[in-house]
This record gives C-alpha cells, structure tokens and sequence, in this order.
C-alpha cells in the first residue's frame, strides 16, 4: 500500500513537473525558433483525442487558425483538404480555433459544408495561440520536420507547388504575416505605445481649438524635410479663420489675388466684431490650431492638401476670380517731371518705410520720403470712400519721389492737393485678381 502510495505521488509529481515546464515554454514564437513540445488537446476528425507536438516529426505541420466567424478560413477548407489527399503522410493540416465546442458544433449544426471537411479540428485551443498570436484569423504556420517554425503566412498565400518545393528541400520565399498584439488599436496611431509609430506616418492633418500658449496671438511654423530641406509641413497655432484660408491661398511669395472676397451666409466667424469689448472672446471662439504634413514627394501639394482640409471641415471653398472694381488711378499731371523730387541718396527699407506710412495716417496728411510711389498708393487709401476699392498707379515711374501735402477725404481736394505736385487722380475700373472664398449654400455677398 506504501509504494502504491509513492507511484501515486510520483506521478502527481512528474504532472505537475510537465505543466509548469509547458507553461514556462509558452511564448510567442518567430520563424526560426523550435516549437516546444506542447500537448494538443480537444482534437475532432483524428485518432486521438489529444497529440503532441513531436507525433508529426518527420512531415511538415501546417497549422490553420480559424473562427467560427471567419467565413474567409471556412471557404478556404476544401483548397486545404485537396491539399492534404495531394500530399498524404508528406504532410499533415491541423484546424486550430480557439472558439468553444459549443459555437463549433453550432457552425457544424447548421452548415453542410464545414461538415463536409475531414481533416482533424482542435477546439477550445489554449496553447498554440499563445505560441502564434494573431490579430485576425487566417494564420498558417508551418512547421517543419525537426519541430522548427519555417513559414508564418496568411491563408491563401501559398499553393501545392510551394509545398512541393518545400518538401524537395528548396528554399520557398513567401510574405510573412507581422501579428503584433501588442499595439493598442484604441487609442490614436500617433499616440500607440508613446509615439512609436510616428515613423510610420507618412500624411497627417488636424484641426483644432486654440490652445492656451504663453502669448496671445498666432504662431506659424514650417516644416522642412531634413535630407531635401524641401518644406513638407505647416503648423499654426490660435490663428483666425479667416488668416487660415488665406495663408492656404497665398503660398507665401506665390500669392497672386490682389484682394479677398468673403461669400458666406454668416460673417461673425471672419470679421472681428464692431464691439472691442467683444474681441478677446471672439478670438478665443474662431482661433484654431492646424497642422499638416505630407511625404517630400508630395512637398509641391502642400498648400492644396490644406485648401482642401479647409474646405471640408468649414465647408468653404476658395477660387481666384477675375472682377471689375471702382478705382482710382494716379496719373501724371502736366508738371509732373518739374515738380517731382526723384529721391537721390538712400532708399527707405521696407520697415522703415512701413513706420513711416503708419505715422501718417495718424495725422491728416501725405508725407513720403525718398520712397517708391507705392507708398504714395498705400496712404491715399486711407481716404477711399466706400465705392471704391482700389489705388491705381498709371504714372509708370520707377524713381524714389518726396511729397508732402494735405489729406482730403473729399476727392476734389485731393485732386488739387496732388496737383499742385504734379500728379492727379481720375476714376475708373480695373479688373483684381479676387481670393473668392465661397461657403456652400451661399446666398449674399460679404466683401472684405
């Protein structure tokens, strides 16, 4: 009775021995590695009810895992079992699911054509799938005589002379499925496993609120390419709708519109409100963050992917457009040549220029200084009435010029204040290359 007692617990003990060793085997495998000698159990259509790794040495192992659900595996049946009668004891295909007995024989209940396959099925499967993880059903993994894994490919990825060759010790080169179940499918991609799949991302684009930064007001920044240094993104942070769609269109030193015509149903979102009290809430409202990049060969879309990411979530869309407007032309008078001073010494820099400019719209007067005649353009906008919407320059002089006289909103007065310098005013019509940035459903026109 005592060395009954001894075997008994000896055997308990040699159990226990073999699971905890097939528990610590139990790890993912690549191709390449050497497949423990694991227990198969729950086994339909076979010999036996369970089997072990090593009873299929000297033939290649296919294993086939499938699901109740994968209608895909389930039509892929027959092909495997054509397999299997063409190759006979060469080889041995083995279904795998890790669906219950209960589903499976509801599936076998009900169709007639899983019924029809006799090659072995292993239900309930515990260990195979934590040696061959998988995020979709379909993995065929074959395993070849001395217990090594050689192929891990999807279903249908192979044929019979793939096999054959095989078999005739041939290396056979097939695409290797990449089962990582490690990646978090629920959260952004930009965001899976701390920013590690960041190199995969070839295009991104987002749209967002504005952001508390440590300034008010917006921030651009570009993108370049580190090998080209081709530009291949743009960024912006709390910039106002309306500088968003026209930043789009401009493309920096390729703008072509002269101006920019508004046609939505409903202005607040573009133009500040009258109301200064109103404005620190209104820029936080329309203020948005953007980013975009794109591949360096698409470097030369930049600007169009942006339009068109506009567009759809704004529903506005932007085209230049030719349109006739109200102007007035500076012209030369009849003392022109005598009367102009053409700006000998050094010219004004742009910033200079642009203070000076400022500084005089303050006052109720026209001061340039050795400056080009556009400055001249640029003050006498300040004293356009509301019909028209353009300075001209006909004068075609290319000079620096110096003039100094009194701002006038009425247009007769100005005329003979530009007289007296030997330049002049008329009125007339010119065509403007218009950014016409059109919301969908538009009915009235709003002009900026």
């Amino acid at each position: 009775m005592k060395k009954i007692a001894i075997t008994y617990i000896l055997l308990l003990f040699s159990c226990a021995f073999e699971l905890h060793a097939q528990k610590t085997m139990i790890r993912p495998l690549e191709v390449g590695e050497k497949v423990p000698d694991v227990t198969i159990s729950n086994i339909l259509n076979y010999t036996a009810k369970k089997t072990r790794i090593s009873e299929f040495k000297n033939k290649l192992l296919i294993l086939a895992f499938w699901g109740v659900t994968c209608t895909d595996c389930i039509g892929s049946m027959p092909e495997m079992e054509r397999l299997q009668k063409e190759f006979g004891d060469k080889i041995q295909i083995l279904f795998i699911t890790s669906d219950s007995k209960k589903k499976v024989d509801a599936l076998l209940d009900k169709s007639a054509f899983v019924r029809n396959v006799h090659l072995p099925f292993v239900i309930g499967d515990t260990i195979l799938y934590k040696l061959f993880p998988y995020r979709a059903a379909g993995l065929h993994v074959w395993i070849d005589s001395n217990g090594v894994v050689v192929q891990k490919v999807s279903k249908n990825s192979y044929t019979s002379n793939d096999i054959q060759n095989f078999l005739n010790g041939k290396r056979v080169v097939l695409y290797q499925r990449q089962d990582d179940i490690s990646v978090d499918t629920n959260v952004p991609l930009w965001l899976e496993g701390g920013g590690r799949q960041l190199k995969h991302i070839k295009y991104h684009s987002y749209i967002a609120e504005s952001i508390p930064v440590m300034k008010a007001g917006a921030y651009s920044t570009t993108i370049q390419d580190s090998t080209t240094k081709k530009r291949v993104g743009i960024r912006f942070l709390n910039a106002l709708l309306g500088y968003l769609f026209e930043q789009a269109y401009s493309e920096d030193d390729k703008r072509v519109h002269q101006k920019v015509i508004w046609e939505v149903n409903d202005s607040t979102p573009y133009f500040r409100p009258v109301d200064k009290a109103k404005g620190m809430e209104w820029i936080k409202k329309y203020s948005y963050c953007y980013e975009l990049q794109v591949p360096v060969e698409k470097s030369e879309d930049l600007y169009t992917f942006m339009q068109q990411d506009l567009e759809r979530y704004f529903n506005v869309s932007g085209k230049i457009e030719k349109r006739k407007f109200k102007c007035w032309v500076l012209v030369r008078g009849s003392s022109f040549e005598e009367l102009l001073h053409k700006g000998v010494g050094k010219n004004v820099s742009h910033i200079d220029e642009h203070e000076e400019q400022k500084r005089a719209l303050k006052k109720d007067s026209i001061n340039v200084h050795n400056s080009p005649i556009n400055a001249l353009l640029y003050m006498l906008k300040k004293y356009l009435p509301a019909d028209v919407e353009y300075v001209d320059d006909a004068t075609d002089y290319k000079q620096l010029i110096s003039i100094n006289i009194r701002g006038s909103y009425n247009y007769e007065e100005l005329r003979k204040e530009l007289q007296k310098n030997g330049l002049d005013l008329e009125e007339g019509y010119k065509e403007l290359n218009c950014l016409v940035l059109r919301e969908t459903g538009y009915k009235k026109l709003i002009k900026k």
